[in-house]
């Protein structure tokens, strides 16, 4: 799983903040010198939103660090946080208004469904052929799903499929 997931698209703090509330948990959050280095490569040269706001420079998503990577004076005036690349990662103080591209915490969130089929028929469902053969039926036609498990209970008038995994895009 991916640990930071960034954005091209130019939005401003409070924007990326929902787009990664909605898709990840929340903006990038830097508890130490791998996550800044890993954010900083990710960016690639861009000026890059981060979770951290200032309310005595707090991250968004709650969490409290003593690791910071300012650049020099540039956290004075400004009321939001980003990377820039291209000042070897140092963190630059912007308007929260301004436009940015930006770098989520974490990889997609996940939603889980469970779907329970029931079977009237005479065909033993314990039998694996057979109850493989559903299996299969099934998944052609459930489209855009991705099944992580199979996990199977039988009884005799039961198929049970579980963890069928929606990731948001």
């Amino acid at each position: 799983m991916q640990r930071f997931v960034y954005y091209a698209n130019k939005r401003s703090w409070v924007e990326s903040q929902e787009q990664c509330r909605i898709k990840h948990t929340d903006l990038a959050y830097v508890a130490n010198e791998l996550d800044h280095s890993e954010i900083t490569n990710v960016v690639s040269g861009q000026l890059a939103w981060i979770g951290l706001f200032r309310d005595a420079w707090r991250w968004s998503e709650g969490r409290d660090t003593s690791f910071r990577y300012w650049l020099s004076g540039s956290h004075d005036w400004a009321d939001c946080a980003s990377v820039a690349a291209s000042q070897q990662g140092r963190w630059v103080g912007s308007q929260c208004d301004n436009k940015a591209t930006f770098v989520c915490q974490g990889g997609l969130k996940v939603k889980k469904m469970v779907i329970r089929i029931t079977v009237r028929s005479n065909v033993d469902l314990t039998v694996p052929t057979v109850s493989e053969a559903l299996l299969a039926k099934v998944k052609k036609s459930v489209t855009g799903q991705v099944i992580k498990t199979k996990e199977i209970n039988r009884d005799n008038s039961h198929f049970l499929l579980c963890n069928f995994d929606d990731y948001q895009t």
